[in-house]
């Protein structure tokens, strides 16, 4: 399993870094323990690409996060065309019940190697 992050009480300027090693799409894990995600704030430099999310309840099993839409319907949750340099805030809401998640540079269909390292900070809240 994924070491928890242990820094959540000053989270507001140290919060978990997700790494995307170069030539990959996938970051590492990263444990929310009792936390979630808020927002994401993109590095100086990002290959274009959605940014979606791979989650898992137990540590060891992630599967692509799907939200329903208003027709009922489930699509793939996703940032569309993120720029570099920018925070996006997310809804907690969607967050609510993941324990563990990795940032995926494109979607599941779809990923798209980053052509260097980048470093995402997750932004939480104590649930």
């Amino acid at each position: 399993m994924p070491a928890p992050f242990q820094n959540m009480a000053t989270n507001d300027t140290n919060g978990p870094i997700a790494t995307i090693a170069i030539n990959t799409a996938l970051s590492d894990a990263i444990t929310l323990t009792d936390n979630v995600l808020c927002a994401v704030e993109f590095p100086a430099a990002w290959t274009a690409a959605s940014l979606s999310f791979s989650v898992s309840w137990d540590g060891s099993t992630y599967t692509p996060l799907y939200i329903v839409s208003s027709a009922l319907a489930a699509t793939e949750y996703a940032i569309t065309s993120p720029a570099a340099s920018i925070t996006i805030a997310l809804d907690p809401a969607i967050f609510a019940s993941v324990r563990y998640v990795k940032l995926r540079s494109g979607t599941a269909a779809a990923t798209v190697n980053q052509a260097a390292a980048r470093s995402i900070r997750l932004i939480t809240r104590p649930v």
